[in-house]
């Protein structure tokens, strides 16, 4: 979890479409078949996210924020089906002004040149309110470990941390990673740690 705390939460973006004037009927027409083609893009966005493996319920009660980190059992998950997949519940946080999915890795840290071969990748998945229905957030998302060696009172860490901003409309997520160690004998599954925060 302290490494976790080296996350700086991106800020949303909302985009907006501005509709001009129709001149004529033509052009009516035309709009129309714009707005047509805009809703089925939206509704396309509509999957089928990934079965989690665990789940848990997001903690909204601090007077500060939280973390809600789930880690994989070993790295077995790797070599049976390639990732690990972490669903937290109950995001929709109204007094959060950010919230943040993230991965990493477990065991990065325990060495400069474990952290610098060990890259983690993950796809973040949510239940959108406003859709009705399990959309994908942003773009999957990949980060190569770096190094930080510490000194005196504090330890050793690995930044290969990925993370999202957790839409306002989202009430639950699901978190789709793998932390992968490139070794001299080929790519080895490492623990993931997956979850959210959030933060007044």
């Amino acid at each position: 979890m302290k490494r976790a705390m080296i996350l700086l939460a991106s800020s949303l973006v909302s985009s907006f479409a501005l509709v001009g004037c129709v001149a004529d009927a033509t052009d009516l027409d035309a709009e129309l078949a714009g707005s047509e083609e805009v809703e089925e893009t939206s509704q396309a966005l509509c999957i089928s996210p990934p079965t989690a493996d665990q789940t848990a319920a997001q903690s909204n009660s601090s007077d500060v924020g939280s973390f809600t980190l789930r880690e994989s059992p070993d790295n077995t998950y790797y070599s049976s089906k390639g990732s690990y997949v972490v669903e937290v519940t109950n995001v929709k946080n109204a007094f959060a002004s950010t919230q943040t999915a993230m991965a990493y890795s477990v065991n990065a840290a325990k060495s400069k040149s474990v952290c610098e071969h060990t890259t983690t990748t993950a796809t973040l998945y949510g239940f959108d309110e406003v859709e009705g229905c399990w959309v994908q957030i942003g773009a999957t998302k990949s980060k190569a470990g770096v190094y930080y060696p510490g000194g005196g009172f504090i330890q050793p860490s690995c930044d290969d941390v990925v993370s999202w901003s957790i839409p306002k409309t989202v009430t639950k997520v699901r978190i789709k990673g793998k932390s992968v160690l490139q070794t001299t004998f080929g790519p080895a599954g490492q623990k993931i740690a997956e979850g959210t925060s959030w933060s007044h």
